[in-house]
This record gives structure tokens, C-alpha cells and sequence, in this order.
């Protein structure tokens, strides 16, 4: 995690000092705790976390632990990549609690966090207990999340990024919207251009996504999930524009160019 923080074993949480309240309505929970209460939730309802990671911050105020989901039956996971949950938690209100899922390749750390699939809750006094009751609440969701990752994913794999000014186009306008920082973008371009891996030598989203979580690795993984949003949302925007653009009739291409064309003088 570099100057964020550093990655610990789980019997540490344990011997960490009790966090203190920072107002009459902040009830912090330990770390150790919030961790026995994520895996105790997933269990209730069938599900097994494994592959356990503990990143704390600094000052030992946040807590991000990744996982993976198991069924029993291996169905949340391919060749190339399984399903991965995170959960934050933080003893100085900085954050609300929350969990999220998302998905890590085989042949790196490269995490990709789908923040829309997050639940979060405040340190109240009964925060903890409502925590547990939406883990339960959502889990029956996780193969629909499942799914509509395989999907997105496959749709940024069919994506062809193989035209150099088209990628060189797509990081200004990403940096325009900051999305990206120009700063990164030589960055981005290295592990994009250079990759590490034969498995991200293709020429397509997909891979153009693992180049910027490539680019993250020692950011701070507590705004991790929020950066891997918004690249990927903004890359399946790109993806299903051009699908949409392939099968487009000639009377909506025309008219798309008369609304795009309106405002000319």
C-alpha cells in the first residue's frame, strides 16, 4: 500500500486499540470485529470467503479487506478471472462501513470494483446489526452480480481498441472529464503499450481497463473502487455506442446528424 498504509495478517486486527467514540451517536466497531461479522453473514447464507487480504491505513483509523466468494460449486469464477467482494471499515468516521463486489484476473492483482453493487452504513449504535441484515438482504443478489459482470465484460472484450488515435482520443476525453488526470496518462499508455502479461497483449477495453488498474497498483485502494467505476463505466458507454452504431439504420444515423447538427449556425 506504500505511504497508505500496510498490509497485516488478521490476528493483528486483534491486538489493535479499541477504537473510541468521536460523538454521542459514533459507535465504531473494531476491525476484528467487523471482519468475524462480514464472514459470519456470508456463512448464514451459504457462502464461503476465502483468499483473505487486510490493508489498514496509516494511522490504523480504515480497514480494506478483499475476499473471494465461493459457492461450493465454482460457478463465480472462469478461466480468467473470479468474484471478489470488499469491505471498508473505519473506527474514525472518515467513511461509512460498506461492501462491494467486484472482480480480480488470475494473472495479477488487478482488482475491478462495480460500485454500484455497494451497501454502506454509518457507525451508529445499531450500525453493525443493520450491516449483517443487508449482507443477508443482498446476497441473493451475488449471481445476478455475477452475471452481469461476465456480461459487461464480455461486451468490453468485443470492443476493438486496436486503432492507436482512437485510445489517444479516448484518454483526453476522459481526462477532460476527470475521470483520468492528464498526469496519468503516460502512465496509463505504458502498461497499455508495454503489458506485462501475454494475456493483456489484446487490443480491446478490456484489456485497456487492466492497463489503468495496472497504473493504481500502491494508489490509495480506498478510492479504488470509485476510479475503477468511472473508467469502466465510461469504456461500456464507448462499447455500447459503437455496437449500437453497427446495427443503426440509415434513417437514425440521419438522424442523429440532424440533432447533432442543429445548433450550427
Amino acid at each position: 500500500m506504500g505511504r497508505w498504509g500496510n498490509q497485516v495478517e488478521r490476528e493483528q486486527l486483534a491486538t489493535l486499540e479499541r477504537p473510541r467514540a468521536l460523538g454521542s451517536r459514533h459507535y465504531p466497531t473494531p476491525h476484528d470485529k467487523f471482519v468475524d461479522t462480514v464472514e459470519n453473514s456470508f456463512s448464514a447464507v451459504g457462502y464461503k470467503l476465502d483468499n483473505w487480504k487486510f490493508n489498514l491505513s496509516s494511522d490504523s483509523g480504515k480497514l480494506m479487506t478483499t475476499f473471494s466468494i465461493e459457492s461450493g460449486d465454482n460457478r463465480f469464477r472462469n478461466d480468467a478471472w473470479h468474484l471478489v467482494g470488499a469491505a471498508i471499515n473505519t473506527a474514525n468516521s472518515t467513511m461509512s462501513a460498506r461492501l462491494l463486489w467486484g472482480d480480480e484476473v488470475f494473472i495479477c492483482s488487478n482488482l475491478q470494483f462495480n460500485a454500484e453493487f455497494m451497501i454502506t452504513r454509518k457507525s451508529t449504535r445499531d450500525g453493525l446489526q443493520d450491516f449483517k441484515h443487508m449482507i443477508w438482504d443482498n446476497a441473493e443478489k451475488i449471481p445476478e452480480v455475477y452475471n452481469s459482470i461476465v456480461d459487461t465484460n464480455n461486451l468490453l472484450c468485443q470492443h476493438d481498441l486496436s486503432s492507436e488515435s482512437q485510445v489517444h482520443d479516448m484518454m483526453c476525453r476522459m481526462a477532460k472529464k476527470d475521470i483520468t488526470t492528464w498526469q496519468s496518462i503516460p502512465h496509463v499508455l505504458e502498461h497499455w503499450e508495454k503489458p506485462e502479461h501475454d494475456e493483456f497483449k489484446g487490443r480491446n477495453a478490456q484489456v485497456f481497463l487492466n492497463a489503468f488498474t495496472s497504473s493504481w497498483r500502491g494508489t490509495n485502494p480506498f478510492s479504488l473502487h470509485n476510479k475503477s467505476k468511472c473508467v469502466r463505466s465510461f469504456l461500456v458507454d464507448e462499447a455500447k455506442y459503437t455496437l449500437d452504431a453497427q446495427y443503426a439504420t440509415e434513417e437514425e444515423v440521419q438522424d442523429d446528424y440532424d440533432h447533432a447538427t442543429s445548433d450550427w449556425s
